[in-house]
């Protein structure tokens, strides 16, 4: 079976069909995104993995999630994990950044783009998270050392030297009179 990727209108008519089944039940539910479908539905510039990293970020609407999820695999005809919340397990906690989706039932949004960052940093396992940690820094304020102040304070324990190491070869290209 070959990898399925989802591109960025898919990603949000999946979400509003969420959305809508969460309004026929009187809910409104927030998630949040992260991994290759946050940077795809930020930047718009390319498709994300075979599943969605999305969570509740009311842990309450946790299980009403995975419900409607279930619905909407089944409407799309889409594998059951189609939205994972594996993910979460890499956060130490959840900054609100930018709202990426509204609609009725729910809202969608990113991590603060300094968590996304961080993310991308600790992972570093490919050209894919360079590309996506390197769009995220451009965008950012350049002050370095202020910059990895607040990327590291989202760094999970045991994976603040790889990312240091990462910041450290990113900013370089980026900045490299600095």
């Amino acid at each position: 079976m070959s990898e399925r990727l989802f591109a960025k209108e898919e990603i949000i008519s999946l979400f509003h069909a969420l959305g809508k089944l969460a309004f026929d039940r009187g809910e409104t539910i927030e998630i949040g995104v992260v991994g290759g479908s946050a940077i795809s539905l930020i930047f718009a510039c390319r498709k994300a993995t075979e599943d969605i990293d999305a969570f509740a970020l009311n842990l309450s609407q946790n299980e009403l999630i995975h419900e409607l999820a279930l619905l909407v695999a089944i409407d799309y005809d889409l594998p059951e994990r189609w939205l994972n919340d594996s993910a979460k397990s890499y956060l130490t906690r959840f900054e609100k950044g930018p709202l990426l989706i509204e609609s009725e039932g729910i809202r969608v949004f990113a991590p603060a783009l300094d968590q996304l960052l961080a993310m991308k940093l600790s992972a570093w396992r490919n050209e894919v998270d360079k590309e996506d940690a390197r769009r995220i820094l451009e965008i950012l304020p350049k002050d370095k050392e202020a910059r990895w102040n607040r990327i590291k304070s989202f760094i999970l324990p045991g994976r603040e030297l790889k990312a240091e190491y990462a910041f450290e070869e990113l900013w370089s290209l980026i900045n490299p009179k600095h």
